[in-house]
């Protein structure tokens, strides 16, 4: 009954150590989230701006961003077209360290973006949709990273311009928002 009693704390004890070592790399790992963004929408020009923190306790290392922006007549079903997702173009390759910020922009200001241009003459004739809710306005896209292990990990964001009375705001879609 001893050896019964002491193979069974054994396990217990054995699957009790390997739960806290992954929580202890859950809680140490790099974490990137949506801290704040900003959207400057207006006849001439769209101009997007969100910034994220690592808010994790190691430096996010082969810090990756992209963003797109899309303008659609009807709403998203959940998330970003698997197309559109793909056409997604990623730059940067830098490390994060803890509460460490980078923003990512998107819009027909952005120097980055060999479509701004494109994106421009686009502005012109959707902003009176836009403007009239008749289209909405959306800003998709991911940030990838390696944590200290080389694991890699995603964050997915998904926004939406909303006209209020004191300018355009950025909503949170229905999907795509999702940190792992």
């Amino acid at each position: 009954m001893a050896v019964v009693f002491g193979i069974g704390y054994a396990v217990v004890t054995g699957l009790q150590w390997w739960d806290l070592r992954q929580n202890f790399k859950i809680d140490q790992r790099p974490w990137i989230g949506l801290t704040d963004e900003a959207v400057v929408v207006t006849p001439d020009k769209i101009d997007a701006e969100i910034k994220f923190v690592n808010s994790g306790k190691t430096p996010a290392r082969n810090v990756q961003k992209s963003a797109q922006i899309k303008i659609s007549p009807v709403p998203l079903i959940k998330d970003p077209s698997a197309e559109d997702i793909q056409n997604l173009v990623f730059s940067g390759h830098t490390v994060l360290a803890p509460n460490g910020t980078v923003r990512v922009r998107a819009g027909t200001e952005t120097q980055e973006i060999e479509s701004a241009p494109i994106l421009k003459e686009a502005v012109k004739n959707y902003f009176p949709l836009i403007d009239a809710k008749k289209d909405i306005l959306y800003l998709f896209g991911e940030v990838i990273y390696d944590d200290a292990s080389g694991k890699r990990h995603t964050t997915k964001y998904c926004l939406y311009a909303v006209k209020l009375e004191t300018g355009w705001h950025l909503a949170e879609c229905d999907g795509f928002n999702e940190m792992d």
